[in-house]
């Protein structure tokens, strides 16, 4: 499946397919899903509850005896979501010559380690005066399209409690920069499988090879980065650089701290993660986050150092850090940091105005001006 084609375009291939084999084939609609997929389709009750993985999934929809059922379809929006694509379904559903029932659906698609698009996450409720609440008909009808207005909702703010058990926390998933070209998914994902069961990886092909890796666990994780250097494909192979996934809310925190609470650091260790780098300036103070630059150019196989930026919550726990220099990462007998007080935009352009005044002052003091 394509999913670079027009999006509404595709959500509707995507359920006219989806729903053929759900009625005519419901034995190959597992195929649609992985090890990791969330199936639910019941009414809507307090305890409902989900099936999770490829056979537990299809002796479910076997259960539900979906064969021979006739499905209208009343909308399909189809978002993107992050990495995923999300589609919401509203119809209408009757199997067996069962009166007709009213549904909402959401589902949840993403690319797999084999790069094919599979479902991650499938919700399905039906909306209808059979369910066990003590309700008439009117204020059904008043539920049934409060619910759909918000299923189909194009500014979709989240995904629902169920779709967020799916997916790993930030801390499971790394960069990964240095891949050798040509390097096949099925092969990569199988040499970081050592290290622990994988959720997901990507990789990037078109300007430079990178990718991410996720883990089902965050011990994985840490084992990876605790082993590094790491080299591909064996110990004489080439080497990559992992790091954890750049956090991006570093910079809404810090946006509203003076530069006087923060430090640029210079000669980090490449294999030096943030957590390690606060960690290690906590011992001056309450450190509120510590950023490696992780850019393309500083990422490269040859680079051995990178820099970075530590925020403190005082301005005092900065000052201490710049009167006991030197500063020698990880002990005083390691690598001397080049530790220097962030200077902001302001000062930098200030700076660089007082620089080209100086280039035109004589020796006598006066100043040369050219027209």
């Amino acid at each position: 499946m394509d999913v670079d084609l027009d999006l509404k375009k595709f959500g509707n291939n995507f359920v006219r397919k989806y729903y053929s084999t759900l009625s005519k084939c419901p034995h190959n609609l597992s195929k649609y899903y992985e090890k990791n997929s969330i199936f639910m389709h019941q009414k809507v009750t307090a305890d409902a509850k989900f099936v999770v993985g490829q056979k537990d999934i299809h002796d479910r929809v076997e259960q539900l005896g979906y064969k021979g059922c006739n499905t209208n379809i009343l909308s399909v929006n189809t978002e993107k979501l992050y990495n995923y694509i999300v589609i919401v379904i509203v119809g209408d559903l009757t199997k067996h010559n069962n009166n007709q029932r009213k549904f909402s659906q959401t589902i949840v698609l993403d690319r797999n380690i084999k790069d094919e698009c599979v479902i991650k996450n499938d919700t399905l409720f039906y909306l209808d005066h059979t369910v066990q609440f003590n309700i008439d008909n009117k204020e059904v009808t008043t539920y049934t399209k409060k619910i759909q207005n918000q299923t189909c909702n194009r500014k979709m703010q989240s995904l629902s409690q169920y779709d967020k058990m799916l997916y790993p926390p930030r801390s499971n998933q790394l960069f990964v920069s240095g891949i050798p070209a040509n390097t096949k998914p099925q092969d990569l994902s199988h040499f970081f499988e050592q290290y622990g069961q994988l959720y997901s990886l990507r990789i990037m092909t078109k300007n430079v090879n990178y990718g991410f890796v996720t883990y089902a666990t965050s011990e994985s994780t840490q084992a990876v980065l605790q082993n590094r250097p790491i080299t591909y494909p064996d110990k004489t192979g080439v080497w990559l650089v992992i790091k954890e996934k750049k956090k991006t809310y570093h910079y809404k925190e810090n946006k509203y701290l003076p530069t006087s609470h923060q430090l640029f650091v210079g000669d980090i260790p490449v294999n030096v993660t943030s957590d390690e780098l606060k960690q290690f300036f906590s011992i001056w103070g309450d450190v509120v986050s510590a950023r490696i630059i992780t850019t393309e150019k500083n990422l490269e196989p040859t680079k051995d150092f990178v820099p970075g930026f530590v925020t403190f919550m005082t301005a005092d726990s900065a000052k201490k850090v710049l009167s006991n220099q030197p500063i020698m990462y990880p002990d005083q007998n390691g690598i001397a940091l080049k530790v220097m007080e962030k200077i902001s935009r302001v000062q930098k352009k200030k700076s660089i105005v007082h620089e080209e005044y100086q280039k035109n002052v004589n020796d006598d003091g006066s100043l040369f001006i050219c027209f």
